[in-house]
């Protein structure tokens, strides 16, 4: 069985400083912020800092929180969390962790709500609900491998989804990215019939935060388990 390498995590997230600071940036006026749900899941630490650098002044935070960058505000601008995610300032990836070739009329994760119009690979990707990852009724969406757009297969699991990758040929351990991506968070909140800004801000305790995606290896070696 092959190994998860030291500091390699199944599953991941980046904020890319350039996009948020973008997505900041342009004449602030009287206006707070609207830093709700630790910034809509781009962190309060890491949203404050970058706000006041280009001129704001205050923030409406949720109960609890609150950062020195910023005064306290009893009311918000929430537009930026579009403008951050439409510029790609939350990347959401995780590993593949086993792929498998089948043949047409396969039934693919629990309920059969999705089965293979043609012998196909399926790749099984190391991340689901508990994750942060909407899960979809009616089943669809699709995530981002080596730049092509892959549809989900079926339902979305608690600790993993399925992707049909076709006639590709995806590795275990390379990345795939759920949204951020050729598959912007936007797109989620369609499928979800959720506000942009929640799915960014509901990612699971297991996700790690790497501030510079390029430091995880595209072809990292994980446990293989079996598809459903």
């Amino acid at each position: 069985m092959s190994q998860t390498r030291a500091n390699q995590p199944l599953r991941w997230v980046s904020y890319p400083a350039s996009a948020l600071a973008d997505a900041l940036s342009g004449p602030p006026g009287d206006t707070p912020l609207d830093l709700r749900h630790d910034a809509y899941g781009f962190g309060v630490h890491r949203v404050a800092p970058l706000a006041r650098d280009v001129g704001w002044n205050s923030a409406l935070f949720s109960p609890g929180q609150s950062h020195a960058a910023l005064q306290d505000a009893s009311t918000g601008d929430d537009s930026w969390v579009m403008r951050a995610h439409e510029r790609g300032g939350q990347v959401l990836s995780a590993q593949i962790v086993h792929v498998k070739q089948v043949p047409a009329g396969e039934d693919v994760s629990y309920g059969g709500c999705y089965r293979t119009q043609t012998e196909t690979t399926l790749a099984l990707v190391a991340i689901g609900f508990a994750d942060g990852v909407p899960r979809l009724d009616p089943v669809g969406g699709w995530v981002e491998w080596s730049g092509h757009r892959l549809p989900i297969a079926g339902r979305i699991a608690m600790d993993q989804l399925i992707v049909d990758a076709g006639s590709h040929t995806p590795a275990i351990g390379d990345r795939v990215t759920i949204c951020g991506g050729a598959v912007p968070l936007a797109e989620w909140a369609t499928w979800s019939t959720r506000p942009v800004g929640l799915p960014g801000a509901g990612l699971g305790e297991r996700v790690r935060v790497m501030e510079d995606i390029q430091r995880v290896a595209h072809r990292t070696l994980s446990p293989a388990r079996p598809l459903p």
